[in-house]
């Protein structure tokens, strides 16, 4: 989902930054894509253990940090030398490992039935 994320928005800056704010122009045909998409990354989640609220906080921390990295890159912010697409896989590879140790740490506090 990050690839294709940055994938779109490096080949349609424009469009990317007009639908971040999909909330100030919302009409039913916005709205029906954007439910669409939350109810795939729901399903994500529960194929993980997710609740349906940690489902929603996973989904934000990745908005978060693909919107970072677009936006950042669209504007030609990364001039270091290091490359910023192994930045990105570096990024994505920490989030999926944080989530892996968050719910294994979460699911062990749970009371033993």
């Amino acid at each position: 989902i990050g690839r294709v994320y940055i994938a779109f928005a490096q080949e349609h800056p424009y469009l990317y930054e007009t639908i971040q704010w999909v909330n100030l122009w919302a009409d039913t045909a916005s709205q029906d894509i954007f439910s669409d998409i939350m109810r795939l990354a729901w399903e994500e989640g529960a194929k993980m253990g997710m609740t349906e609220v940690e489902s929603n906080h996973m989904i934000r921390c990745l908005r978060c940090l693909v919107h970072g990295f677009a936006s950042i890159e669209g504007h030609h912010g990364f001039g270091y030398k290091v490359s910023a697409q192994e930045s990105f896989e570096y990024a994505l590879d920490m989030f999926i490992l944080g989530i892996s140790t968050r719910l294994k740490k979460e699911r062990a506090e749970l009371p033993k039935e």
